[in-house]
């Protein structure tokens, strides 16, 4: 009989740490904090078979914890429930640094916000707490409609992938301040860009605008939305290889002047190149002035072999430079601007593209038309 009994716990035990592996997989298999913390709200509740569940994270001020993730509660129960470190069942949580099982928190002195509590039908919890390098960052929280004596073993298990979860936070954090960095990184050389020519004062920023509205509209993934997000903004980095009396010049470029200017996208792609940040913007750079039918440069690219992106960026670039002042003319009309971009859809422009934003640009116009 012994060891039967040891032999089932060996297997459950083998079950639990093959399950943590798998679901460690998963939630590490993305850096995005956001599907991060849902993945980990999701596997608790699948590992307790509950049916609601909280992810709460410290505020910056380490005072409070803040719902970052949660699912079958309702919105007014996660935005009532403001909870202090130290108080209340969750608070307890993250300063004692253990997990607490409650069998039903109506019943329970700990509880605070009763009345919300009942309202929303919940008896028994399990919090436990995330803890990185020792210190506590937030709690993961799994609540029952029904009076539940959670067992030890399924305490053990939820503390455990807690433990798991907040190496996959910790990551993601680290991620998005890396991200943070590059942004400012990306900015400051756009900075740059605008002092070297002062038509582009604004212009890497709209050119951004446009892009990213389109990108959208085409359901791209995040990290392409994002990629272009940056290649508007550094679009035209390479001229700052360019001689100031030629970014300023009134007069029109002479052949030379204007074979010179043209090699503004490699300038900008030979310095992304040399960036591991920004290496995958170096395409959008070098393409975006190549047209649809192949008649554009550096090299004559045509089609759908220019990158998307680049695609995408040139329609963007092209409609700031004509509704703006440049240094040899005034900024053209709308309408016309407008009419400009339907006449090249096919020849300068992809076409599909064009199609998709017109018709951002006709929402957006319709929207500023108060209705009567």
């Amino acid at each position: 009989m012994e060891n039967v009994k040891t032999r089932l716990f060996l297997e459950r035990k083998i079950d639990e740490i093959s399950v943590l592996f798998e679901i460690s997989q998963s939630i590490t298999s993305t850096l995005m904090i956001d599907e991060v913390l849902d993945s980990i709200v999701n596997f608790s509740m699948e590992m307790m078979h509950a049916l609601r569940c909280e992810l709460r994270l410290l505020d910056p001020t380490g005072t409070f914890l803040e719902v970052r993730a949660a699912r079958g509660l309702s919105k007014s129960f996660l935005t009532s429930t403001p909870i202090k470190v130290g108080e209340g069942i969750l608070g307890c949580v993250i300063s004692q640094k253990l997990p607490i099982s409650v069998v039903d928190a109506r019943k329970d002195p700990r509880t605070r916000h009763l009345g919300v509590v009942k309202r929303e039908r919940i008896a028994g919890l399990l919090s436990v707490p995330i803890l990185q390098r020792g210190i506590p960052v937030g709690v993961i929280t799994v609540y029952t409609s029904k009076p539940r004596d959670f067992a030890q073993n399924e305490i053990d298990l939820l503390t455990t992938f807690a433990s798991q979860a907040s190496i996959a936070i910790d990551n993601a954090q680290m991620y998005a301040k890396t991200k943070e960095q590059y942004l400012s990184m990306v900015m400051a050389l756009a900075a740059a860009i605008e002092a070297k020519d002062s038509y582009t004062h604004g212009h890497s920023q709209k050119v951004m605008e446009y892009a990213v509205k389109i990108a959208r509209r085409l359901d791209l993934s995040p990290e392409e939305v994002e990629t272009i997000r940056y290649a508007g903004l550094l679009h035209d980095i390479g001229k700052i290889g360019i001689k100031d009396v030629i970014l300023g010049k009134k007069e029109k470029l002479t052949s030379d002047e204007l074979a010179e200017l043209r090699r503004h996208p490699n300038y900008g792609a030979t310095i992304m190149e040399q960036v591991d940040l920004l290496r995958d913007i170096a395409p959008l750079t070098l393409y975006h002035h190549e047209k649809f039918d192949g008649s554009g440069y550096p090299i004559g690219l045509k089609g759908e072999s220019i990158p998307l992106g680049a695609r995408i960026l040139a329609i963007a670039d092209m409609f700031d430079s004509m509704i703006a002042d440049r240094p040899y003319r005034k900024a053209y009309p709308y309408d016309y601007v407008i009419r400009e971009l339907k006449r090249v859809s096919g020849t300068q422009l992809d076409p599909e593209i064009v199609t998709v934003f017109l018709a951002i640009l006709k929402g957006e116009e319709a929207a500023r038309i108060p209705s009567v």
